[in-house]
């Protein structure tokens, strides 16, 4: 009897790095760690509230009704057409996820692990300046490639089997 070999989670994620410039600055984006995740997703639930987008992500997420038709893509899609209200009214959740997506993994632990670190304040920083230095294509393009670094579309498809396997369903 042949065994049926069964992809695991993680064998679509590969290690990347992107680059993408804002100004003359380059940054180097690199495959988020799982903390520096973790963070993201509750940044993007934060922005998609701020942006009124929070009935679209939580169906996404499984917490709503027809969530099949909803997509990462639709969903920064939404983002992207609020995304100069955000940055004029400041909002800072969508600061603080574009200082995130610049800040390598382990400056983030670094900052993390240190007691004296205010880490949001940081992320915030960070992201302000940016978005005021940047032109509006080069913010799209940050966050772009955030998406794409944390591994987003892999998780969503693995997470049905991962719960499943969970609960021993």
């Amino acid at each position: 009897m042949e065994e049926k070999v069964v992809p695991q989670g993680t064998d679509t994620l590969v290690k990347k790095t992107a680059n993408v410039i804002v100004g003359e600055q380059t940054y180097q984006i690199a495959t988020f760690k799982f903390g520096k995740m973790v963070r993201a997703l509750a940044l993007v639930a934060e922005v998609a509230a701020a942006a009124g987008i929070e009935d679209a992500t939580k169906k996404l997420m499984g917490n709503g009704e027809d969530g099949e038709n909803i997509t990462v893509a639709g969903i920064l899609g939404q983002v992207v057409n609020v995304l100069p209200k955000l940055l004029k009214d400041g909002v800072p959740g969508l600061y603080k996820l574009i200082g995130l997506v610049l800040t390598p993994n382990k400056e983030l632990y670094k900052m993390e692990t240190d007691d004296d670190a205010d880490v949001d304040k940081a992320l915030f920083i960070k992201g302000r300046d940016v978005a005021w230095e940047a032109e509006p294509q080069e913010v799209m393009n940050i966050l772009s490639m955030g998406v794409q670094q944390i591994g987003v579309e892999t998780i969503l498809g693995n997470l049905t089997p991962l719960v499943s396997k969970l609960l021993n369903r």
